[in-house]
């Protein structure tokens, strides 16, 4: 096989080998490499340099690759004897080709104080805050501690002012799933045979409710108090695969209708006119009985 290596002129550690004696055991004898050749990833396991040993008072043999500039090695929790304390970690490791490899650690909960909003922006924060939680998407937090509090971020346009959640810390923590989301490429395959189409565009993220642990998560400080998210904002490192999912299973297999991000798109094809616009019809009318069972909601202004 036919790969290009390197070498690094660097001492390292003393390795011991197990040497079969005459009684059958093993014994230890000292080795000193001070020549490491890096290999390819993709190499055979007979071209790796391996260590092996074996943990005291066991007799199991761990195999370990020296090249860990190309793979990681990690020793399993059963190889570790019973009663061996293990605790978590903060340190960064280096490999040989400079990648950082960071262990995942406990969530320490942060609390932001309420940031200041300029004298010119507090009412019309204070009447955007009444309307979202009138309509459901907020509620005040007056009578429970929440170990995470978050910052906002108050935008003010011509025709209205939006109030952005700002979880920069939560977002380090959030487990996310990688939904996968589409593009315009994705969808373009679909529409090499439509003649007419509509877009219709959903109510955002709101469609999204959140549960009380979640919601919890999401409270954020302001002048007037304390509000947490009943339902899914924006900011949330994890919150467009989320909602991107949810679309897809609620308007899962039905022709002619493809989604993305917040809109949908509903698509006529055939060979004459007539049966596009029958085609659209029927498309669009099995899209407005899906919305109505699974209760999505469509923006009549959009």
């Amino acid at each position: 096989m036919a790969y290009s290596s390197t070498t690094y002129s660097f001492k390292v550690h003393n390795l011991h080998t197990a040497v079969a004696n005459a009684d059958g055991n093993s014994d230890f004898e000292d080795s000193e490499i001070n020549m490491v050749h890096t290999v390819s990833a993709h190499a055979t396991k007979q071209d790796k340099i391996v260590a092996s040993f074996i943990i005291k008072d066991t007799s199991k043999r761990i195999r370990l690759q020296l090249d860990s500039g190309a793979t990681c090695n990690v020793l399993h929790v059963s190889s570790v004897p019973t009663g061996t304390s293990i605790k978590n970690s903060n340190t960064t490791l280096v490999t040989y080709n400079k990648t950082k490899m960071r262990p995942l650690v406990d969530a320490h909960p942060i609390i932001h104080p309420p940031r200041k909003v300029p004298i010119a922006l507090k009412d019309k924060l204070k009447t955007e805050l009444d309307r979202l939680e009138h309509t459901g998407v907020i509620q005040p937090v007056t009578d429970e501690a929440t170990p995470w509090v978050n910052s906002i971020v108050v935008v003010d346009r011509p025709n209205k002012t939006r109030v952005c959640l700002d979880p920069r810390d939560l977002n380090k923590v959030i487990k996310r799933r990688h939904y996968r989301m589409p593009t315009i490429d994705d969808i373009l395959p679909h529409m090499h045979n439509a003649k007419i189409f509509c877009v219709l565009a959903k109510d955002g993220y709101c469609q999204i409710k959140l549960t009380k642990k979640s919601s919890r998560l999401t409270t954020f400080n302001s002048p007037f108090g304390r509000y947490r998210y009943l339902r899914l904002p924006f900011g949330l490192i994890s919150a467009s695969e989320e909602y991107q999912r949810s679309q897809d299973q609620s308007l899962q297999n039905l022709e002619g209708v493809k989604t993305i991000v917040d809109d949908i798109l509903v698509i006529g094809t055939g060979d004459t006119m007539e049966d596009v616009i029958c085609n659209h019809n029927k498309n669009l009318a099995n899209l407005m009985k899906r919305a109505t069972a699974v209760d999505l909601k469509l923006n009549k202004h959009k």
